[in-house]
């Protein structure tokens, strides 16, 4: 199993625009069935879709296993965590207790259940990247972390840096300048930030953080000691630090963009956001859970959204404020055959540098989202990180929330909408 122990998902193109996306209002969110037909039941549980999970199997197993996914998909991580424990301590199919480890790891990093996380995969003879996460971790058991909420709303004004959000906010009160990023698991500090707050590295390993280039680079975990981002106040916050060039963006010697750190959905998930594009501003909110929502969003290594391509079939795209431009994924092309694919090359920037890459172009494609459709031109092939249960389509980048003007993203609840 190739396990990633953090990603920064933040991909970037200088001088890219938001000009090859429309937003268009539709009638209402299609009820359409996914016309595509899957040819097992490992493929239909990669597409994220465990309810179809009876029509290849009776297998009691197989059926748990899917059940389990579908506690994911609705945020039950506690309900799935059971389950996988379950499935792996009893089954004797190696494919069930290969994926259901690979679940249950996200689900106990979720839930930052350190000392369990380290009990299950402390075994030195699973795999090397696990071994890479067993030498971290182990340094957040025992620590006393604490959430909690001010007020139940605030509102957060931001800036817009090469169409990316940078958010104030609070680190052992002083004020510090993050990149808002739903793509990276954890929230992380350059080393140069860290010395200054003077945060001590606990542990450290080498080439454990794996970036959107493909390029791996040293990380160690440390523990904030009060943090503060809006109406919400962390205390004993983990967090990860790694060299402060990974924040730097060059274009051959010109430094374009550099940033202290990172904002992850480790936090992002403790929050109900509306995200202003127009008006530069975060409304957030203190989560309530509301048992009747429509959920279209889930998290497993990242947030994915549900999606729907013109002809009904079901899509899975993870939205990534760190991206610029919402981009395909090579697995789109094996549900939609595209029959006017062009070919060309671009240079990709994220952290630990920048990459050269051969990529494909739809000239013209359209989504569904809700009661909205997303109609792409000229949209641009990228390349998904290796390791993930769940098989992508693509990523939804900020061009999304520069055309529509506001995104409501509600973890807690599983939504994931374009607002008027």
């Amino acid at each position: 199993m190739k396990t990633l122990i953090l990603i920064f998902f933040l991909i970037f193109i200088i001088g890219c625009s938001n000009k090859n996306v429309s937003i268009t209002k539709i009638s209402s969110d299609s009820k359409q069935f996914d016309t595509l037909s899957y040819s097992n039941f490992w493929t239909a549980m990669r597409c994220g879709i465990p309810e179809m999970a009876p029509k290849f199997t009776n297998d009691k197993e197989k059926l748990e296993f899917a059940d389990a996914l579908s506690d994911i998909i609705k945020g039950n991580f506690a309900s799935a965590e059971s389950k996988y424990y379950d499935l792996i301590n009893k089954s004797q199919n190696d494919t069930i207790i290969y994926y259901s480890r690979m679940i249950l790891e996200q689900t106990l990093i979720y839930q930052s259940k350190w000392e369990k996380y380290f009990e299950e995969f402390k075994n030195k003879d699973i795999s090397d990247s696990l071994e890479k996460i067993r030498l971290l971790f182990p340094a957040f058991i025992g620590n006393n972390e604490h959430l909690s909420y001010e007020r139940n709303i605030d509102t957060i004004p931001f800036k817009l840096k090469k169409d990316l959000i940078f958010v104030i906010l609070r680190i052992n009160d002083k004020e510090v300048e993050f990149l808002f990023d739903t793509g990276t698991q954890f929230t992380t500090l350059s080393d140069e930030l860290a010395d200054e707050l003077g945060l001590i590295p606990l542990s450290i390993n080498k080439s454990a953080m794996q970036s959107s280039t493909n390029s791996y680079s040293d990380i160690s975990t440390s523990i904030i000691k009060k943090l503060n981002f809006g109406n919400i106040t962390y205390e004993n916050k983990p967090c990860f630090i790694t060299s402060s060039s990974n924040f730097k963006f060059k274009f051959l010697f010109y430094t374009f963009l550099s940033m202290d750190g990172v904002l992850g959905w480790d936090m992002i998930k403790n929050l109900d956001i509306t995200i202003d594009y127009k008006a530069r501003k975060l409304y957030v909110r203190k989560p309530v859970l509301n048992q009747n929502t429509n959920r279209n969003m889930f998290w497993l290594n990242q947030p994915i959204v549900k999606l729907k391509s013109s002809a009904g079939i079901d899509l899975l795209f993870n939205f990534d404020s760190g991206a610029q431009e919402s981009a395909f994924y090579d697995f789109l092309l094996v549900k939609i055959k595209p029959t006017d694919l062009k070919d060309d090359s671009e240079s990709i920037y994220g952290f630990g540098g920048s990459v050269k890459k051969d990529i494909q172009i739809i000239p013209e494609i359209s989504f569904r989202l809700g009661e909205h459709q997303l109609n792409f031109k000229e949209i641009k092939s990228s390349f998904e990180i290796d390791g993930h249960f769940i098989k992508l389509d693509g990523v939804l980048g900020n061009d999304i929330g520069l055309k529509s003007g506001k995104l409501h993203l509600d973890a807690k609840n599983g939504i994931f909408e374009i607002l008027e």
